[in-house]
């Protein structure tokens, strides 16, 4: 996503008129239905068009980031904001998230039909023609991709519609997904190499970005062969690597834009006038409403790469985060640990029991917090990252796992694996000398899918990655934490005593795929049959 400093156009939705801006200035003009030939002859227009697209990934700020706070990761209980239904797995048609997700997915790919649908119209150089298309096809693809990850068989829109086309109906996911995978071979033919873009236009997708989108993809519909190859690709390009401060990744400007990073959305500070910041600081920092559950803290090894549970492990019920995974105090706030700093600069400590009337978990989130703005809510300028390097590795380990020749791949798998466990500042063990050397197809499965939750939590994966491996009965529980109560600000006093403070069921029907909106099924007459998630 580009940090644009130009002019945006308001385009109308077919579910809606929703407008897309958060830049310097907008350009006043009267909605529109469509958009005609007319109102593109220039590339800037194009360029315009295509900057709104990117704009579409800004609509909800909470997204992706807030999709973990409806699985086992964390809980926000919060009313106004929706996740709490899906929590629950009490959600209906008329739920918040869902119709957050559904406009601004279908605001993203109007706008980039927009651009495919003309570009080949406007007179420029054929460079450039490329480029902006190799975009365009990439949006789109990320769009179309999480629409069919949450909502199944979509309609599919591949020209700027406007209200006269409104009635579309659902289209089999199989389908889209070979059209994203399609796209997304020729966006990475069109894309400039990462590390190619300067100046403002740094955060524009670039082939890495098209073949990880691929990967995904392709992981996530058991595409085995091709999800390998496309991480293969990835890795061939020689640019990225996994940047040896996973802390600072998340929780400053120093570490932007580093070579870890393969695309993200690009946020400044102190920017909320514009649309330009966002509010995760305020979230994880300021208030205590969004919170980190027991039950993914309990997930982090101890640094000899046991499970807290083996009773080998040394792991000490009265000193439960001495000796653990490095990425938990990097992921976390945990009790009597930093947690910001005064306006005077002086360090402010976490004490549980100071929050108990919001926080039930005594757990609080560290990732995406950037200290630099002191006390100042809502002006938050963290890039918020939506593929990285670390997730190529372990989609390519998965991808080989998966496949029917895994064996031959084995050597490769725990590479791979080693290089994410092993990753400077972290310097977990690795497979062979934690698990042995003797592991099969089905540990390396656990293995594969515990590097993944701790590696990435609070990064909106963790519903995907529980869909895909239809684990929702172990993983949609009751909502565990440490009584804040016995938490006070003596730690010397601290008691370590978990208990459940949110019970749920997992609902099959509902704990995968979200309802439709309501909205949409009023507005398109064309969609019939069962609402999925409902």
């Amino acid at each position: 996503m580009i940090k644009m400093k130009s002019k945006t156009l308001i385009i109308a939705l077919f579910v809606g008129i929703l407008p897309f801006g958060g830049c310097s200035d907008f350009l006043e003009t009267e909605p529109m239905d469509f958009v005609s030939p007319d109102n593109f002859s220039t590339e800037n227009d194009i360029i315009l068009a295509l900057n709104g697209s990117y704009q579409a990934l800004m609509a909800d700020k909470r997204s992706p980031i807030s999709i973990d706070f409806i699985t086992d990761n964390g809980i926000v209980t919060l009313a106004n904001t929706g996740e709490i239904d899906f929590w629950d797995q009490t959600q209906t048609p008329i739920s918040a998230p869902a119709l957050r997700k559904w406009e601004q997915n279908y605001a993203g790919i109007l706008r980039a039909n927009t651009v495919l649908k003309y570009i080949v119209d406007v007179p420029m150089e054929e460079s450039k023609q490329q480029r902006y298309t190799g975009e365009a096809l990439f949006l789109r693809a990320y769009f179309f991709a999480d629409l069919i990850d949450f909502y199944g068989d979509v309609p599919f829109r591949t020209e700027p519609e406007g209200l006269e086309k409104k009635d579309s109906p659902r289209v089999d996911k199989s389908i889209i997904v070979d059209a994203i995978l399609a796209d997304l071979t020729q966006a990475a033919a069109y894309l400039p190499d990462p590390g190619t873009y300067s100046g403002s236009d740094v955060g524009r997708a670039t082939k890495g970005a098209a073949l990880a989108l691929k990967a995904k993809v392709a992981l996530y519909n058991e595409h085995w062969a091709e999800a390998a190859s496309a991480c293969q690709q990835v890795e061939e390009l020689g640019y990225y690597s996994l940047y040896p401060d996973f802390y600072a990744m998340f929780s400053g400007e120093a570490a932007e834009n580093n070579p870890e990073v393969i695309f993200d959305i690009q946020y400044m500070q102190n920017q909320a006038s514009k649309g330009m910041s966002h509010q995760w600081k305020t979230y994880f920092n300021s208030w205590s409403s969004y919170m980190a559950l027991q039950n993914l803290e309990k997930e982090y090894y101890m640094a000899n790469g046991k499970p807290i549970d083996d009773p080998s492990s040394g792991y000490d019920t009265s000193r439960p985060w001495d000796g653990r995974d490095p990425r938990l105090g990097y992921t976390f706030v945990l009790p009597y640990s930093m947690d910001g700093h005064t306006v005077a600069g002086a360090v402010k400590y976490y004490f549980p029991i100071q929050k108990r009337s919001a926080n039930f978990s005594s757990l609080r989130i560290r990732k995406w917090v950037d200290y630099s703005d002191g006390s100042v809510n809502s002006i938050s300028g963290n890039n918020i990252i939506l593929l990285r390097y670390a997730d190529v590795l372990l989609m390519h380990a998965e991808a080989l796992l998966e496949s029917a020749n895994w064996a031959d791949n084995k050597v490769e798998i725990l590479r791979l694996v080693n290089l994410v466990r092993q990753r400077p500042g972290v310097e977990m063990p690795t497979i062979e000398e934690s698990e042995g050397e003797d592991v099969g197809q089905s540990e390396l499965r656990d293995i594969i899918r515990h590097e993944r939750r701790v590696e990435f939590a609070f990064e909106g994966t963790r519903l995907s990655d529980i869909r895909r491996w239809e684990v929702g009965a172990e993983a949609f529980t009751d909502a565990i934490g440490y009584r804040p109560e016995l938490l006070t600000t003596d730690e010397s006093t601290a008691v370590y005593e978990t208990y459940a403070f949110r019970q749920r069921t997992f609902n099959a029907n509902k704990g995968y795929l979200w309802p439709i909106p309501e909205e949409e099924i009023q507005a398109n007459l064309a969609i019939t049959g069962n609402n999925p998630g409902y």
